[in-house]
C-alpha cells in the first residue's frame, strides 16, 4: 500500500463482528487482550481518576470494564460506525462518540478533561505520520496529574 496515495478512513476498519466475539476465548491472543484489558482498568482507577475517555473504543468491550470497575465517566470514541453501534448497545452507561479525535466537532464535543485516557491497542493502526498529531490533539483532554494508558502489541 502506497501511504502517499492512501490515507486510512474508517471503512478500512469495518467489521461486522469485532474479532473478539469471533475468537474463542482460549487463544493466547484472546487471553492477553484479556489481560491488558484488566491492567488498564486496574491503572487507571489506581490513579484515582472518576472519568475515563478511551481512544479506539471499538464494540465497548474495555468501556464495560471500566463502568464494572466503579468509574463515574466513561466515554469512548471510535471512527466505526459499527463498532459504535455495537457500543451504545453492549455499555448503556457510558457514552460514545463516533468520529476522528482530531476533528473540530470531537473537540467542541469532550472539551472538559478526563481523570484518565486509555488508549488499548489502538496506535499501532494510525499511519506513524499521524502518531504526534493525535496525541498532541488528545492531551488537553487530560485533567493536570491525570493518567494516559498506552498499549501497543509492537
Amino acid at each position: 500500500m502506497n501511504r502517499e496515495k492512501h490515507r486510512l478512513t474508517a471503512e478500512d476498519y469495518s467489521y461486522v463482528l469485532p474479532d473478539h466475539w469471533i475468537i474463542p476465548e482460549e487463544t493466547i491472543w484472546e487471553i492477553m487482550r484479556q489481560a491488558y484489558a484488566r491492567r488498564v482498568v486496574e491503572l487507571v482507577k489506581g490513579s484515582g481518576a472518576r472519568s475515563v475517555l478511551e481512544i479506539g473504543c471499538g464494540d465497548g468491550w474495555n468501556c464495560c470494564q471500566f463502568v464494572e470497575a466503579g468509574l463515574e465517566k466513561i466515554v469512548g470514541v471510535d471512527w466505526s460506525r459499527n463498532g459504535i453501534d455495537h457500543a451504545r448497545r453492549m455499555v448503556p452507561k457510558a457514552e460514545f462518540y463516533c468520529g476522528d479525535t482530531r476533528d473540530e466537532d470531537f473537540m467542541r464535543k469532550f472539551s472538559k478533561p478526563f481523570g484518565a485516557l486509555a488508549m488499548v491497542e489502538v496506535i499501532e493502526h494510525i499511519p506513524p505520520e499521524d502518531c504526534v498529531a493525535v496525541l498532541q490533539n488528545l492531551l488537553p483532554l487530560l485533567e493536570p496529574g491525570g493518567r494516559f494508558v498506552l498499549t501497543t502489541p509492537s
